[in-house]
């Protein structure tokens, strides 16, 4: 691995090493780099010194130490090579520079027995050549290993010291001066080397501070141009109006692609003709106020934006930091709040009922068209104001005191009040109101409806009376009915029991005369049919007639209805079947029951034709008793259908033996069905017959308490 310097401030930044780290990472790399010319420099020295000496020593001595030379600078070359190729931390620099102290140690100690076995005892000028070829070896150490002098010292003491041993045995008389003066170079050189190594030490580390910080003013930049870029509002750097510096979001803001398209305009050609002015004028005042202009997008269009800006120092001087904020979203934001509540109003406006709104301390803070002409008052003389600043005191307490209900309950209130109208009568109104509240849950206060009830309550007392005028007449009537019918029923009594009379006793009497007293009786009967008739629905009506309620046989009831109208039936040649099972059981009346019964088995009979079928039968669904007379008549006509049980139609017809009717007969029976909390119903067709069904409740249901049913159910009298 090859430390830069580039690398070696990565590896600052993210290892967070310290510089002592560095410096001797970096002296390693220098000592273990481009050493390959050293080395073969040396190589090629000991090879000429064997040359040299070749014939003064045994052959084999040299060729060994020819060959340790070659493998030693062989092994340190392979150091350097794999120190190139590792990818190695700084923590790994101590476990290089062993390796690179015991290869000098090595190189210099083979180098020390070579100079030792090469050295010629009676040749000054080979000895003079061993010495100098230590002086080239250890000034070749030191340039190769100036970073790292350690190593070079421990290349040269081991040759130097075994080749000044050599000069005191063998030198002769000048061998030892030769020898110290070896010494003494060996301990200049080392001094020399430290000095060396200090200076080298020295100059990498004001590199590496220097470095340090670089890399440190280069990562605040970094972080600087990474927060700039990252902030959602633009940011521009101009200097007396020329810009200098902007980050993305406001290249993006101006609509321009890099810094190279605005860098070094005037930021005044950037604005609009109309918001020049005021951004002279804040960049002349220094102003740290937000202001809002016009600006010109790259495009040519332009946009609103919110500026604001503050002397800043930048690179050495004092610059302005402008902060730009597009109010693009904001403004149309505000242009869509500004139309929904625009057609809110004319929605709201358009409600005919007075709608007002109201903050959490109760003043007005909106209304509809409605509520301005109800209260007489424009919505500038109502927004702001409060309840007792438009009302009588009486008034606004009531409404202070409801809305400080609603505010603490929520939901919906409903209450009647009144309105008071300045110089006429006050209002009654319903109000209708409901909390609103803000995006965040907060209570924002209330929103209201009023409802002017004046007329419909005035109406509904008017309908009273007049209810009450007609009840009135109602009840008159109902008696003089009831005198009148009574009145009649006792002369038409007298008259039937007269002909009676007659008709049993004048046997001499002709055919004529016999016939006239058999209709006489007869008219009679169907007027006091019709009269009893017309006393029971006025009994029903003003409550005279009491339900004696009890539990009935069903079956009872259908028989004898049958037995009392068999007579008619079978003239007409009519059949009759009651089909109703036994044990079938009703809560009613025993009498009215059968009248109800009876007068449906009469309209049978009296509607159908000879061979007619009428059938009686009953079943029960749950709580209710059905009671069903079925016939194969003429059907009822359909223009009569629906009037079939009202008092005020008359819907009578004649039947298919000229039978008259009084028309009281299914009214009257229908008032019966009311009366036991039951009623009628018909399914007819013509031609075909018609089928008419009795629902009552079934005896002994406790949810349908009949003992306490009365004829009329809108009148309070109980039974007894």
């Amino acid at each position: 691995m090859q430390l830069t310097d580039s690398s070696s401030a990565i590896e600052l930044k993210n290892l967070g090493s310290s510089t002592e780290k560095l410096m001797m990472a970096e002296r390693l790399r220098l000592a273990l780099s481009n050493n390959f010319y050293i080395y073969l420099g040396a190589v090629s020295l000991a090879v000429v010194m064997a040359i040299s000496h070749w014939r003064y020593n045994p052959p084999y001595i040299t060729l060994v130490w020819m060959a340790a030379i070659c493998a030693v600078y062989a092994a340190r070359y392979y150091v350097c090579v794999m120190y190139q190729r590792a990818d190695s931390g700084l923590d790994d620099s101590l476990q290089w520079l062993t390796r690179l102290y015991a290869g000098s140690l090595m190189g210099g100690t083979v180098w020390g027995i070579g100079l030792f076995i090469l050295f010629v005892p009676d040749s000054p000028p080979l000895q003079l050549f061993l010495v100098i070829g230590l002086t080239g070896l250890s000034l070749i150490s030191a340039m190769g290993l100036a970073s790292q002098m350690t190593a070079a010292i421990l290349f040269t003491i081991p040759a130097s010291l075994l080749l000044s041993l050599r000069f005191f045995i063998s030198g002769g008389e000048s061998g030892f001066p030769i020898g110290a003066s070896i010494i003494i170079g060996l301990a200049a050189f080392i001094m020399v080397s430290r000095r060396l190594q200090d200076s080298v030490v020295n100059s990498l580390k004001l590199k590496y501070q220097n470095s340090d910080l670089l890399a440190r003013l280069e990562a605040a930049n970094d972080r600087f141009k990474i927060l700039a870029d990252a902030s959602f509002e633009g940011i521009l750097i101009h200097d007396n109006g020329m810009v200098l510096d902007a980050n993305k979001t406001l290249l993006k803001t101006f609509g321009y692609g890099s810094l190279k398209d605005l860098k070094g305009r005037n930021v005044l050609d950037l604005v609009s003709e109309q918001s020049r002015p005021i951004a002279l004028e804040n960049i002349r005042a220094g102003s740290t106020e937000p202001y809002e202009i016009t600006i010109y997008r790259g495009d040519g269009t332009q946009a609103p934006v919110e500026v604001q800006g503050k002397p800043m120092p930048y690179q050495g001087k004092t610059v302005r930091v402008v902060a730009v904020r597009s109010l693009t979203e904001r403004k149309q934001n505000e242009m869509r709040l500004k139309s929904a509540n625009i057609f809110l109003q004319n929605l709201i406006d358009t409600i005919p009922n007075p709608i007002f709104y109201k903050d959490i301390n109760g003043r007005y803070t909106g209304c509809n068209t409605a509520f301005e002409k109800f209260l007489n008052k424009s919505a500038e003389e109502l927004i702001g104001k409060t309840v007792f600043d438009l009302n009588p005191q009486d008034l606004a307490e009531t409404y202070y005191k409801m809305d400080q209900d609603l505010f603490l309950q929520g939901g919906v209130q409903v209450y009647e009040s009144q309105v008071a109208h300045a110089g006429k009568t006050p209002s009654s109104v319903l109000f209708y109101k409901a909390c609103y509240y803000q995006p965040d849950g907060a209570l924002g206060g209330l929103v209201g409806v009023v409802l002017d009830i004046t007329d419909m309550k005035n109406a509904h007392k008017q309908m009273a009376e007049a209810r009450q005028r007609a009840e009135q007449a109602t009840l008159i009537k109902d008696k003089f009915v009831s005198l009148v019918a009574h009145d009649l029923r006792s002369p038409l009594g007298t008259i039937d029991n007269i002909a009676g009379v007659i008709s049993k006793a004048g046997a001499g009497l002709d055919r004529n005369h016999a016939e006239l007293l058999k209709r006489v009786s007869g008219m009679c009967s169907n007027m006091i049919r019709m009269i009893d008739n017309l006393l029971n629905i006025t009994r029903l009506n003003t409550g005279e007639m009491v339900l004696n309620l009890q539990v009935v046989d069903v079956w009872g009831v259908a028989a004898r209805a049958v037995e009392e109208i068999s007579l008619t039936a079978s003239i007409k040649g009519i059949s009759i079947s009651n089909q109703v099972a036994f044990g079938e059981k009703v809560r009613a009346d025993p009498f009215l029951i059968s009248e109800v019964l009876r007068n449906l088995l009469v309209n049978a009979v009296k509607f159908s034709t000879k061979g007619g079928e009428v059938t009686i039968s009953a079943r029960n669904e749950g709580t209710r008793q059905i009671v069903e007379v079925r016939d194969t008549g003429l059907g009822v006509p359909r223009n009569i259908q629906e009037n079939l049980f009202r008092h005020d139609v008359k819907t009578t017809t004649l039947g298919t033996a000229g039978e008259r009717g009084s028309g009281f007969g299914l009214p009257l029976a229908m008032d019966i069905m009311k009366a036991h909390g039951g009623t009628i119903t018909v399914e007819t067709e013509e031609g075909v017959g018609s089928l008419f069904v009795m629902i009552l409740p079934r005896a002994g249901q406790e949810e349908v308490s009949m003992a306490q049913i009365m004829a009329p159910a809108h009148l309070s009298e109980k039974l007894s």
